[in-house]
């Protein structure tokens, strides 16, 4: 009887001390999950390195801010159309966009592309 509730004490630690190792580790994946999320959105860097590449877009009329951060996701211009909403949310930025014909380059900061997409278009 004695060793049955030995290991049935023994078997409740293990359980203990495994149930406060996962929760460790999901604290630390969330907080990592959460200092990428935030780096990302704080930081102003580039999607690639200088040079990248060109991209022409024509930017129409009237865009949504998820429809512009989509397709600027798709031509390889920002890495995430999500984390390039709320920079646009947060600089205030949604309502100035221009329609037109635009080239932008991989390698532009999302502050750049803000300047260059606010900016009266020549070719229009």
């Amino acid at each position: 009887m004695n060793t049955r509730k030995a290991a049935m004490r023994v078997g409740s630690i293990c359980l203990k001390v495994a149930i406060f190792i996962l929760i460790c580790l999901g604290i630390v994946y969330l907080g990592q999950t959460t200092y990428h999320y935030t780096h990302a959105v704080f930081s102003d860097e580039a999607f690639e390195e200088e040079p990248g590449r060109v991209v022409k877009l024509n930017i129409p009329e009237d865009i949504s801010s998820k429809k512009l951060s989509e397709v600027l996701e798709e031509n390889g211009v920002i890495e995430d159309a999500g984390i390039f909403r709320i920079q646009m949310k947060m600089a205030d930025f949604g309502d100035t966009v221009k329609a037109g014909a635009y080239e932008l380059n991989t390698s532009m900061t999302p502050t750049e592309i803000f300047k260059i997409l606010s900016e009266t278009n020549e070719d229009e």
